[in-house]
Parts: C-alpha cells; structure tokens; sequence
C-alpha cells in the first residue's frame, strides 16, 4: 500500500477550506444547486474504474443523492459520504484517481468526508459569516 503522511491529510482539508470559502460568493439562491451539480460530476470520476460493475452502482447512489440534495444539503453530504467510499477502495486497490499522483484517491477520500461533515452541519456560508465578523470588527 502507498505510505501516506501528515500532509495527505492537510493538503485536502486546506484545499476543502478554500473550495468551501470560494463557494461562499456564490448567492445563496444558487449555492446549494451549485453544490448538488458538484457531487454529481463528482460521481462519474471512477466510472470504468478496477471495480467493474459496482462502480455503476456507486454513481447511480452518489448521483440519486445529489439530485435530492438540490432541496436538502444532508443528502448532498450523503453523495460526498459515498463518494469518499469510493475513493478508500480505491486507495485500497493502489488505484489512484490520477495515475501520476498515487495519493489521490486517498487525498480525495479525506476532503470528500471533510466536506460530508460540513453538510451535514446544513453547509453554513462560513464566507458569509466571516465577511459580517469583519465589517463589525473595530
């Protein structure tokens, strides 16, 4: 199996911050779409992947998800959830995602259950929220 270290775990929660950060421009009548169009992109990622048939049956759960997460951010989480699944098999299987970066499937397994957590907190704008702190601040 390939040696993973400290920062497979801190690059994808720093890059999960950002994307989370960035996605916080997007108005909020918009953000939750944008989001549920993401996972489901998301799940085509493997298709034809080493785990044959399954992986259809993944993409079919991970894009059932999204779709009902256009009105509920908890199953969106779910998507992101079984996305990360997905990912540890294939980490499992030394099946990476990009065959030129061996830790990919790894690194997208963390970011994909960091951004499950934050769903299913409802997705707040942390953007939002920090913009408000500053302009209130002395």
């Amino acid at each position: 199996m390939i040696e993973i270290g400290l920062w497979n775990y801190i690059f994808p929660i720093l890059s999960g911050i950002v994307f989370i950060l960035l996605t916080g421009f997007i108005p909020e009548t918009h953000r939750q779409n944008f989001h549920a169009i993401v996972v489901a992109v998301a799940a085509g990622s493997y298709l034809s992947g080493a785990l044959g048939q399954v992986e259809g049956l993944f993409t079919t759960a991970i894009a059932t998800s999204a779709f009902f997460g256009l009105t509920n951010w908890q199953l969106i989480g779910l998507a992101w959830f079984l996305h990360g699944i997905v990912d540890l098999i294939h980490h499992a299987y030394n099946d990476p995602l990009f065959t030129w970066y061996a830790t990919s499937s790894f690194e997208c397994f963390v970011v994909d259950w960091f951004f499950t957590i934050w769903f299913l907190m409802g997705a707040p704008n942390l953007t939002a929220r920090l913009m408000q702190q500053w302009k209130s601040s002395p």
